[in-house]
C-alpha cells in the first residue's frame, strides 16, 4: 500500500486531538501537510481543540489538507440527542 519510492514522510506533530504529517513527493519534491482531527464533543474542550488546529496550521508553511471529525454542525436541526439520555437541549452555548 505505502510506496516509499513516491512519498516520503518527513515530520509529524501529534497533539491531543490531531495528527499532522509533513510529506514530500519524491517525483517533484513537492511538500505538503496533512492533518487528521477528532474534535471533542464537549463545548468546554473545543477552544483548546481550535488552538491545537491553529498550531498545526502554522507548523509548516506548505499547502495543507485537513480531514476528520470536527463534531460540529451548521444547523441546530442536525443535532439529535435522542437515545443519549438528552432532553432536547444541549445545555451549552451556541457555537
Amino acid at each position: 500500500m505505502w510506496d516509499d519510492l513516491k512519498l516520503e514522510l518527513k515530520d509529524e506533530l501529534i497533539t491531543t486531538h490531531s495528527l499532522s504529517l509533513l510529506f514530500r513527493n519524491r517525483v517533484d519534491d513537492f511538500e505538503w501537510g496533512f492533518t487528521y482531527v477528532y474534535s471533542p464533543i464537549e463545548y468546554s474542550k473545543k477552544v483548546s481543540f481550535w488552538a491545537e488546529l491553529d498550531v498545526a496550521r502554522n507548523w509548516k508553511q506548505v499547502p495543507w489538507v485537513v480531514a476528520g471529525d470536527f463534531n460540529a454542525t451548521l444547523d441546530k436541526a442536525e443535532r439529535n440527542r435522542r437515545g443519549r439520555g438528552g432532553g432536547g437541549g444541549w445545555g451549552q452555548e451556541e457555537i
